[in-house]
């Protein structure tokens, strides 16, 4: 919590270049992210200085996701292929894209890697679901609804929810399946 009012922030982040450079390029940016003050500033600043780290250590990088709800407005900073969305009564009000740089080999855009970020903003509402999600949550968007849909009115639903999306996802290539889930308050 922050003086004024509620902040909540919190990061999916998925780490490439191989299981050590991509869990250290991971913890780098939890680190400063966990060190940043809760404001568009210090978010942007806490990843950059991870990019820095993350870009002298050859190979290292990693997808990240920041959210802020600072007094219900979000804003969500991706590089990489993660995703957000946000479920309001039964609609998706955002739901962001997977951000890839394409050349002759498919190269994700990552902190590490080009430092660049796509940002999204939307005013939340009480009762919203933001779930953030890594790229081995392969489900599609009619499959997400089923689930939020079935599991919305029970006492635990954030859990539920994404213990039900990790479930229903299937395997990619051994890939990690990251869910975090919040519901408005």
């Amino acid at each position: 919590t922050g003086g004024q009012g509620k902040l909540v922030m919190f990061s999916a982040n998925d780490g490439v270049g191989g299981e050590a450079q991509g869990e250290r390029a991971s913890l780098t940016v939890a680190k400063f992210l966990d060190q940043a003050d809760y404001t568009h500033k210090g978010i942007l600043g806490a990843l950059r200085e991870a990019h820095k780290i993350n870009d002298a250590n050859e190979r290292a990088s990693t997808t990240a996701i920041a959210l802020i709800d600072e007094r219900r407005k979000l804003a969500v900073y991706i590089a990489g292929d993660s995703r957000v969305l946000v479920w309001r009564r039964g609609e998706f009000m955002l739901f962001t894209h997977r951000d890839k740089i394409i050349g002759t080999s498919t190269i994700l855009k990552g902190i590490g890697i080009s430092g660049e970020y796509s940002k999204y903003e939307l005013q939340l509402e009480i009762g919203d679901i933001v779930l953030a999600f890594t790229d081995g949550m392969n489900l599609g968007s009619e499959n997400i609804k089923r689930i939020i849909a079935e599991h919305i009115n029970k006492e635990n639903a954030a859990q539920e929810i994404v213990q039900s999306l990790v479930d229903a996802s299937h395997p990619h290539e051994g890939d990690n399946k990251t869910v975090v889930s919040y519901i408005v308050p």
